[in-house]
């Protein structure tokens, strides 16, 4: 029912969408592939719509978790990158668990690469 729910969330207006979106992308379990794909499907490609619904995920998805690390390999927010490199510069979180999402992270568009740090 959730995913079906995200599903149909891609074709509301971006602002109104945004709580419902971040409240299941919460309740994901870290584990249903198919749910994950529907939060990718639900936040779309649009850069405008992007910007509305992840502009602020790293204050939603604070703590570093393999659930945070797959919604950032799906979502792929502005603030990834940043967020990445300050897991991977500490050296008190550094974990195996990463390593299945930084493998396919080239396929990232490039402005994100661009970011600084």
């Amino acid at each position: 029912m959730r995913r079906e729910a995200l599903l149909l969330l891609r074709e509301v207006d971006p602002a109104k969408a945004k709580p419902l979106i971040l409240e299941l992308a919460r309740a994901w379990d870290g584990k249903d592939r198919f749910y994950l794909e529907a939060l990718g499907i639900a936040v779309g490609q649009v850069a405008a719509r992007r910007e509305v619904l992840l502009g602020d995920f790293d204050k939603h998805f604070s703590t570093w978790d393999a659930k945070t690390a797959g919604l950032l390999w799906e979502l792929r927010p502005p603030q990834a990158v940043k967020m990445i490199g300050k897991h991977l510069s500490d050296p008190k979180r550094r974990s195996p668990s990463g390593c299945k999402w930084w493998t396919s992270w080239p396929a990232q568009p490039t402005p994100v690469f661009r970011q600084p740090w």
